[in-house]
């Protein structure tokens, strides 16, 4: 069952051979629980982090939707030794970067430096994550920016129809449904400062903690100085646990969200999809929405049919959501008001055909090579590469998922991407 929601490059495989020289990371799990992955990269003195603790939105008490994405934001603002001033000099003063941000899963956390401010960067996090104080005046600041810029997303037609799609696709009480802009300014409006020092205390711990490092340093020293940083950090309370609900499909809605003065509509269309991302599904599920419209407007069967043969839209693309929980797919187009009707009958005729039909082997292998072709590039970076060995512990998928990569997407048929569309790809509307 489709819900919609209206509010008024191209795709050639890189260059390369998919194939990833890597040597296996080390990874060793502290005695309080951290898991620390170490992947060496001696080509230049940098160092990046990717962190992650279980301490997203999905733990935002009832009622008070947004506390997980303000206690992300206020760590750095201010800790029982530190400013938030003394903090951002001290990174700034030798070119370090820390970062914060909570989605629904999770709380990420990244940092980057050269080499030798390595134990820096290290202490700067650990005094964020562990002795965030919350300063009232920075929480009064953080909640307030959090506020205006609710109030400049209800003026994007865009944010407008991806929230409605949300709200509607996910039932209240489900992780990933979304309240409406009003909803959750009145939520953010009513949270404490009370309110973070309680979900910091029961969220933000060791024992669902990860911590991926790439650059250049010995694993050793690496886990040496994590253990320095991190290893006397004791666990409180239970363990939070997260169970997400794998949604079935509702009766088909069709929303139209005015917006004043805008020239451009963007419609939303889309269904849950059951398949996490440690399904053995997901490789033929993301080679299939590849091929419809995971290239964008050039590349894809969308592209091709709804923008460049029809000249309906001026941008149109798919994606779905597979992570800890399975999210929804859904197609995104950006039209004139006028082409509005006939673009979206012909994205469900587009859809039905390929879930009905498939794909031909030439779209098919162009797809699969093109993910495993831009794999390379996303771990060029130790920021990158760091990302890449956080996602693969946080999901489950083994420290040989990087250098097996390109495998698992060969292994991939052609059958299996179109079973995949069959299963998956609903239009009904």
């Amino acid at each position: 069952t489709a819900v919609k929601t209206t509010a008024t490059k191209a795709q050639s495989p890189p260059t390369g051979t998919g194939k990833v020289a890597l040597v296996r990371p080390t990874r060793v799990v502290l005695d309080n629980g951290i898991v620390v992955i170490v992947q060496e990269n001696h080509s230049n003195p940098t160092i990046a982090i990717n962190s992650n603790v279980k301490a997203g939105g999905y733990f935002d008490p009832k009622g008070k939707d947004g506390v997980a994405g303000l206690t992300a934001e206020m760590i750095g603002r201010g800790t029982q030794k530190r400013s938030a001033l003394e903090l951002a000099s001290a990174a700034e003063f030798v070119g370090a970067s820390l970062g914060a941000s909570a989605d629904t899963e999770s709380a990420r956390f990244t940092a980057k430096s050269l080499s030798k401010d390595f134990p820096l960067m290290l202490d700067l996090l650990s005094d964020e994550l562990r002795n965030a104080s919350f300063p009232e005046d920075q929480f009064e600041k953080a909640k307030g920016e959090a506020l205006s810029g609710l109030e400049e997303s209800k003026e994007s037609p865009k944010s407008q129809a991806m929230r409605a799609f949300f709200n509607n696709v996910y039932p209240p009480g489900h992780p990933y449904h979304q309240p409406t802009f009003d909803e959750e300014a009145s939520e953010l409006k009513s949270i404490t400062r009370d309110d973070l020092i309680t979900f910091h205390k029961a969220c933000y711990r060791p024992d669902t903690m990860i911590i991926a490092i790439s650059g250049d340093i010995k694993a050793d020293d690496a886990i040496s100085q994590v253990k320095h940083y991190f290893g006397d950090w004791k666990a409180e309370g239970p363990t939070p646990k997260m169970e997400i609900p794998t949604i079935s499909e509702t009766a088909s809605k069709r929303i139209v969200i005015p917006i004043m003065d805008k020239s451009e509509v963007n419609v939303i269309f889309g269904h849950p999809m059951p398949v996490r991302r440690s399904d053995p599904d997901f490789y033929a599920a993301r080679v299939m929405n590849q091929i419809l419209g995971g290239g964008g407007a050039l590349g894809s069967i969308l592209g091709d049919e709804i923008r460049e043969k029809r000249g309906l839209v001026y941008d149109v693309r798919s994606t779905f959501d597979a992570n800890i929980g399975a999210g929804p797919w859904y197609a995104a187009i950006g039209t004139n008001p006028k082409h509005v009707d006939e673009a979206v009958k012909t994205l469900q005729a587009e859809v039905a055909h390929y879930a009905k039909n498939g794909a031909t082997q030439k779209k098919f292998e162009q797809s699969r090579e093109f993910i495993v072709g831009v794999f390379p590039i996303a771990l060029e970076t130790n920021e990158g590469m760091a990302r890449m060995l956080m996602n693969a512990e946080f999901y489950g998928l083994g420290m040989d998922y990087l250098k097996n990569y390109a495998k698992i997407y060969r292994s991939v048929t052609l059958q299996q991407v179109n079973a995949a569309a069959k299963k998956y790809l609903h239009t009904q509307a």
